[in-house]
């Protein structure tokens, strides 16, 4: 499947998003039949909010499509997610792309139209990224052959700027290495594959075996337990298997197959006893109840319950992208990290934070989360780089005189090195506030690995950082990390605040935006003409405790 994340109303970009962490929002949905969305508003609408409507529509002409829409738009006045539609009933892909030519500009300039989704095959995994062609390796799915495959992903990188894109859902590695050696110079962030197990070792071996191949974050689009109607086979694999993933630094998102499953005893690959919903009503089973306790969830929905159909059930919780950048000494306090409680990484521009606690006389804190950096600036003292750490950050501002300050030919020498002590872990470039280096960088480093990118952006104004970060993606196409970010030259917390309420959401809802770090946790220097200023301060001047920016930032999210 292929999956267009349209752009907010009037053809702009999303700019806003509210949400409350752990709450859980619905979207009605149908499939082909607006009457059942009627008997959803009426059946739910003491019970539960529905802010969007959700429709599938098939159809071979794009103008029957819109009025299709329209018609959903006249009727419940709320903004439409099409989550489904295709040319059915053909075997041509000319058809469909005629057809997707013809529809993508409708749907785009359709203000009702919120978000749409490609549909290649019956079941639909969709998130801000864009997940490929759906089992393109299977007979009884998309079917295609390599050449056929990547005819259509030249087609769907045109629809798709500014978007991760995430390759076909394969059960095949061999299929997936054929269709990326055909498909030369074509944009594959990440890769998905499908498995399925009963024994979580060899689902692990797999993956990893994709990791290996590819260097690619992995989404596994579908698992289960196959060939078996035993609940309890079910619960014990995803018991094994779901700590293993959590913990996997190669597998980005994972997904259960499947919400509801109605074939039973019947041969089918999966059995009902895959299911996360009890059969005739919205609640979860057993394996759903297990599954719901773990993040990243992407639930697909495959059945019709009643006059109810729901598409979408997210799970929104705290920010996995937001971070923090823990000052060093003498601007470092003990427990300073600890004082972050709802932030998921942090880093301090070092290897390991022992150091800094060796400076400081503190205990060494143990708080999961943190990512190191080698800096670029003390290279020649040598690389020691935790075992356990998932990802590893590259040399800081090597384009800054007061930094790394690096030659491209010096970052390119050290860099080779740096991969010897990165196998296994995500590579992040050097962090850099001049896109020319890091290109220049990425061109003379042949075949260097290099997995994500990191920059650094100081502005006071929150659309040049979207556009900032926007010209990173366009030229590199890779996750970005925004490990430095603050409102210089002022004094002012109101304008660091300001700044900050109006940049945050963008960050979340932006989907090329991997991770991103405040600068910083604490700085010391005030009215002084510093880049940055004491108010950009997240924590207190003489406390370990939060200052009121930090609070907003801690809390957001």
């Amino acid at each position: 499947m292929v999956s267009k994340l349209a752009q907010q109303y009037h053809g702009t970009q999303r700019t806003t998003v509210q949400m409350k962490p752990y709450l859980l929002t619905f979207i009605g949905g149908i499939i082909g039949n607006i009457r059942l969305i009627e008997c959803t508003f009426n059946i739910t609408v003491q019970q539960l909010t529905i802010d969007h409507v959700a429709v599938h529509a098939y159809r071979c002409d794009a103008h029957q499509l819109m009025s299709y829409l329209k018609d959903a738009w006249n009727r419940f006045h709320k903004p439409i997610w099409l989550t489904e539609f295709a040319c059915p009933h053909t075997t041509s892909v000319n058809e469909q792309l005629r057809f997707m030519k013809d529809a993508l500009p409708l749907l785009e300039a359709a203000p009702y139209v919120f978000r749409y989704s490609w549909f290649t095959s019956r079941y639909l995994h969709h998130n801000e990224e864009l997940l490929g062609k759906f089992k393109t390796d299977h007979h009884e799915q998309s079917n295609l052959t390599v050449s056929q495959a990547a005819v259509m992903w030249r087609e769907f990188e045109k629809r798709t700027k500014g978007k991760t894109l995430v390759s076909p859902g394969v059960t095949s590695l061999n299929w997936l290495q054929h269709f990326l050696q055909q498909c030369h110079n074509c944009t594959v962030v990440h890769i998905a594959a499908h498995a399925y197990r009963c024994i979580a070792q060899k689902i692990m071996a797999y993956l990893k075996q994709a990791w290996d191949r590819f260097h690619k974050p992995i989404w596994l689009t579908e698992f289960a337990c196959p060939y078996t109607s035993l609940v309890d086979a079910q619960l014990r694999l995803m018991r094994e298997l779901l700590p293993l993933w959590e913990a996997a630094l190669y597998v980005f998102r994972y997904a259960w197959f499947t919400s509801r499953w109605l074939h039973h005893h019947d041969g089918a690959w999966v059995d009902g006893s895959a299911s996360l919903m009890k059969e005739i009503s919205a609640e979860l089973s057993t394996l759903g109840h297990y599954y719901i306790k773990f993040k990243f969830m992407l639930l697909m929905v495959s059945g019709s319950l009643c006059l109810l159909v729901l598409n979408s059930i997210i799970l929104v919780e705290a920010s996995h992208k937001k971070g923090v950048g823990i000052a060093w000494s003498p601007q470092y306090h003990c427990t300073d990290e600890a004082t972050f409680t709802n932030t998921h990484w942090w880093y301090d521009w070092r290897q390991s934070p022992e150091r800094m606690h060796f400076f400081n006389h503190c205990p060494v804190n143990t708080r999961a989360g943190y990512v190191p950096m080698v800096n670029g600036r003390h290279f020649e003292k040598g690389i020691n780089i935790s075992a356990n750490a998932q990802y590893l950050l590259g040399f800081n501002e090597p384009d800054h005189h007061d930094q790394s300050n690096l030659t491209v030919a010096q970052a390119v020498v050290m860099w080779r090195e740096l991969e010897k002590h990165a196998t296994g872990k995500i590579l992040v470039s050097p962090a850099v506030t001049n896109l020319n280096w890091l290109q220049h960088f990425l061109h003379q480093c042949h075949n260097c690995r290099v997995d994500h990118v990191a920059v650094h952006i100081y502005r006071c104004d929150a659309h040049q950082i979207m556009t900032k970060l926007k010209q990173t993606w366009d030229k590199f196409h890779k996750p970005i990390w925004l490990t430095e970010f603050a409102c210089p030259h002022t004094t002012s917390v109101n304008d660091q605040l300001q700044f900050m309420r109006e940049v945050l959401p963008l960050l979340e809802s932006a989907p090329y935006v991997f991770r991103y770090a405040w600068f910083v946790s604490r700085w010391l220097h005030h009215n002084d003409g510093n880049w940055v200023d004491g108010s950009a301060s997240l924590m207190k001047e003489n406390s370990a405790e939060l200052s009121t920016l930090g609070h907003y930032y801690n809390n957001f999210m």
